[in-house]
């Protein structure tokens, strides 16, 4: 189950201003109409919430309070992509008795975890910090002494948070009233040094969090140990983290911290085997990131320095002592994995029996993943998303604001094709300019298309952006969440008039334009016949197209059974699309990197797959490796 956070504003009430101390934040659980004073991280993160319920955060309207509120969300929800590492596709099989014999296999209560995908092999360094002293044999000064000691230490892991996202969110904890009057209680009536002050105030927090079965307010642990530590490094009790110095290995944590993770590079780390960690933390981005093969939970199993590990972290198996002759074996594995990640040529296409070809575009979300792709030599961006230029704004970006930043990403893609998703907000994509209030089964209220309609000002001014950025650029526009012909016929009237106004005022824009639409509602797939007048082009979200067909949440992970088993139910809607021959289709789910499901679309008539850039060489020598049927 994934937490969901809303982020709404709140007019100043006349009673809070009548207050000492009014409160700036509330909390309501699934929208509901009972709002509770929240003055605490730590007291939102001990709320008692059931599997599916949602959290609506609520600010007063203040810039600085609801700023705080995104980041406590931030905090929160950091880690949505995490939970579908273990259906991810990968480029070897699962460790067998073929490369490590089962008498090696390491047998633990524990049950190993994908959260990054990949093959590694090499001696194990354990990761320790050094400690320079207990915090209980701090010397004490006055309590006086000991708060300024304390706040000096809070205050320099606050002035080196703002450059990194994950350590900003995770400063938030040294806001918390709740944590901060703990350690000032500590030290003012009990007398403890600021060490042992902080440790025990951090102590207490941890115990609550412990007990919280929410996985991802579990996965916060992480970010408070790792913060914990790096208070008491900044009053000089611990050391710093020791890592490697020279050669490559599998790292092994207890429970790796954000801090350290960011600092793992791929030539040096070859994988990092985690006894607790989770899919969803801040550790496991970070990796994903990097391209580090991570495997978490692996548990209290014995492994000393230097012994020699083999790991399919995609597998969620690793085996310890491999003989010479598994050890050659495994390199094999290691060495052909690369090689279908490193094209020898640019990846544009795929020539099929039938004399069609199938072709690679790329799902892009930054400039980096563009340019990331161009190198790659895709055919195009097949589904650039939007929503990264408006994450953290509190108030709507203006026209020139967003031009500028459109045309980052189309300048880093270079001259190929590019097919932008306009905003597509609500459901889990909040953005708390467009004010959107609660509703008691967001995938099926106001998301997508239904969203911008509801907001004009926004879409027009969303709209001129997108036209006057796409100047020189083969830029291409797709509205997501579609389900009736009249939205797409609105659109591309609002279209038209914009183009006439931007001509009146002589203002550059891109047109004719493009524009496509999203195919992710079974009654669009059904009643594709009657969109192909209006649209240019068709893009299949495979992901929300699987969630509404079979009725299961896309992130609810128990219901796996039922997706399995649907998945013809999918490809059949995906086949009623590709019919229709008039326009093109591309498959821009992630689903279309798994050589199977890939192979299935192929074979119902899809000509385009479009998935993340770092999927694309191992999908393509998949593809190449393998029979496709014709359509």
């Amino acid at each position: 189950m994934i937490l969901r956070v809303c982020i709404c504003a709140l007019p100043p009430p006349c009673c809070v201003w009548r207050s000492k101390h009014p409160a700036l934040f509330f909390v309501s659980i699934d929208g509901g109409a009972t709002r509770l004073p929240l003055d605490s991280l730590s007291r939102l993160l001990r709320l008692d919430r059931r599997p599916g319920q949602k959290l609506w955060l609520y600010a007063i309207q203040n810039p600085q309070a609801t700023a705080q509120l995104e980041e406590m969300a931030k905090l929160l929800t950091s880690a949505p992509a995490a939970v579908t590492i273990a259906s991810s596709p990968r480029a070897g099989a699962a460790i067998t008795r073929d490369d490590v014999s089962e008498s090696h296999q390491v047998a633990s209560h524990a049950t190993p975890r994908p959260a990054v995908p990949g093959l590694a092999m090499g001696p194990v360094h354990i990761l320790r910090r050094a400690r320079k002293a207990q915090p209980e044999t701090q010397q004490k000064g006055d309590p006086q002494a000991e708060l300024r000691k304390i706040q000096g230490a809070w205050q320099k892991v606050l002035d080196a948070a703002p450059a990194d996202e994950i350590l900003a969110a995770q400063s938030l904890f040294l806001q918390d009233p709740a944590l901060i009057q703990g350690v000032q209680r500590r030290i003012l009536v009990e007398h403890l040094s600021a060490a042992e002050a902080w440790v025990a105030a951090v102590q207490g927090l941890r115990n609550d969090l412990e007990a919280i079965q929410d996985p991802a307010l579990r996965a916060r642990l992480s970010d408070l140990d790792d913060l914990s530590a790096r208070v008491l490094e900044a009053l000089g009790v611990l050391g710093d983290w020791q890592l490697p110095t020279s050669g490559a290995c599998i790292l092994l944590a207890e429970d790796l911290p954000p801090s350290v993770a960011r600092r793992l590079s791929h030539d040096r780390i070859l994988g990092v085997l985690d006894r607790r960690g989770g899919p969803q933390s801040h550790a496991a981005i970070l990796l994903r990131a990097a391209n580090i093969p991570y495997l978490v939970g692996i548990g209290p199993a014995p492994i000393a320095e230097g012994q020699m590990v083999a790991m399919d972290a995609g597998a969620g198996r690793y085996a310890l002592d491999p003989t010479a002759e598994e050890r050659k074996a495994f390199a094999k594995r290691i060495v052909a994995s690369a090689f279908a990640t490193v094209p020898s040529q640019p990846i544009t296409s795929l020539a099929l029996a039938d004399g069609s070809r199938v072709e690679f575009w790329a799902n892009v979300a930054s400039p980096n993943e563009a340019k990331a792709a161009a190198s790659l030599g895709v055919a195009g961006i097949g589904l650039l998303r939007s929503e990264m230029l408006f994450l953290g704004a509190t108030q709507a970006p203006t026209e020139v604001e967003q031009i500028e930043r459109i045309q980052e990403l189309l300048q880093a893609a270079g001259q190929r094709p590019v097919i932008l998703r306009v905003l597509d907000a609500g459901a889990d994509k909040s953005f708390p300019f467009l004010r959107l209030g609660a509703e008691p089964n967001p995938a099926l209220g106001l998301r997508g298309i239904r969203v911008l309609e509801r907001r004009p000002d926004f879409f027009r001014s969303h709209l001129r952006a997108l036209l006057r950025a796409g100047v020189g650029y083969d830029l291409r526009l797709l509205l997501p969440m579609v389900t009736i012909v009249q939205e797409v016929a609105r659109t591309r009237q609002l279209l038209e008039r914009l183009h006439a106004e931007l001509s009146a005022e002589k203002i550059p824009h891109l047109w004719p334009v493009s524009l496509g639409i999203m195919v992710e509602v079974p009654a669009v797939a059904l009643k594709i016949q009657d969109f192909v007048p209006l649209a240019d082009f068709f893009s299949v979200g495979s992901n929300d197209l699987g969630q509404y067909t079979w009725a299961v949440d896309r992130e609810q992970g128990d219901l796996g059974e039922i997706e399995a088993s649907g998945r013809a139910a999918l490809l059949d809607l995906c086949a009623l699309v590709a019919q229709q021959k008039q326009r093109p289709v591309s498959v821009c789910g992630e689903a279309a990197a798994d050589p199977s499901m890939a192979r299935a679309f192929i074979a119902r008539g899809i000509r385009r797959l479009s998935v993340a850039p770092a999927l694309i060489p191992a999908l393509a020598h998949a593809l190449r490796e393998s029979d496709i049927p014709d359509a």
